[in-house]
């Protein structure tokens, strides 16, 4: 998306990504797919989030920096330093396992014994505190920009997945979150403001796949296409409540496969 963006603008934006990578495992990879700048987890989660490996334009070394906070603070930092208009893609693991007390500063679940079995006993607070964190950390990303900063940045939040079934809460059960196809697995949030988006406060009943990202992300920075293989734009409903996402996905296939539900989606 980076290298389509530039492509399509003539080079126009710095480029980066921060956070989770999880598509190889090559260190050299984001450059040479166009990023820019990359920092970050190479791999899916990290086995201790006060100890672990951060991986920067293609060198990998140990921080004991928490790791919500260090990917907030290697944001500000990139972006401080841009002297054009910027793409970041800020992709935090939390509030991922390992279940785990985040610094205390950062969330109101109080001081909670950090021990294996207390955590084991009453996972919810725990995963809360990293969820709080997060939040947190991305409020003094955005207060880190300056006014005029702000008002030419458009920011779009998404999750990926529902909550992992051992904090599932209602109304949604441990078998109707991440991993299964009922809404609090397949369902989940987005926000999106800041420049360009004139539907203030309203709630857009649009259905939208991650892969739509692509098309709307690069309509945002001038590219004019709005459909790319499996991407088609919702950029216009940024503007104009009546517009309309004329697509709808099926359910074509499912199929059993080690002992784990496959689906095949098709746009139509």
């Amino acid at each position: 998306m980076q290298k389509y963006i530039n492509n399509e603008t003539n080079n126009a934006y710095a480029t980066a990504i921060i956070g989770k990578w999880h598509i190889s495992n090559d260190v050299n990879d984001p450059a040479i797919m166009g990023i820019d700048y990359y920092a970050g987890i190479l791999n899916g989660g990290i086995p201790d989030y006060y100890n672990w490996s951060v991986v920067e334009n293609g060198i990998s070394a140990n921080t004991t920096e928490y790791a919500t906070t260090k990917l907030t603070d290697l944001a500000i930092d990139w972006v401080s330093l841009q002297t054009k208009p910027w793409f970041l893609w800020l992709s935090y693991n939390a509030p991922h396992t390992p279940y785990h007390l985040a610094p205390t500063n950062l969330h109101s679940q109080g001081s909670l014994a950090t021990d294996a079995a207390s955590i084991e006993a009453n996972t919810l607070p725990y995963y809360l505190s990293a969820l709080e964190a997060l939040d947190t950390e991305m409020g003094r990303l955005l207060n880190s920009l300056s006014l005029e900063e702000k008002a030419n940045t458009t920011v779009l939040f998404i999750g990926d997945n529902g909550s992992p079934n051992k904090v599932a809460q209602g109304p949604y059960t441990r078998f109707t979150v991440k991993g299964s196809l009922y809404q609090g697995g397949i369902n989940v949030p987005m926000v999106v403001s800041g420049n360009g988006i004139n539907r203030m406060g309203a709630k857009e009943e649009a259905l939208i796949n991650t892969t739509d990202f692509f098309t709307t992300i690069a309509n945002l920075a001038g590219a004019s296409s709005t459909e790319i293989h499996n991407s088609k734009s919702f950029y216009s409903l940024f503007t104009d409540e009546n517009a309309k996402k004329e697509i709808m996905y099926i359910l074509k296939k499912r199929c059993v496969y080690n002992s784990k539900y496959y689906i095949q989606i098709h746009k139509i």
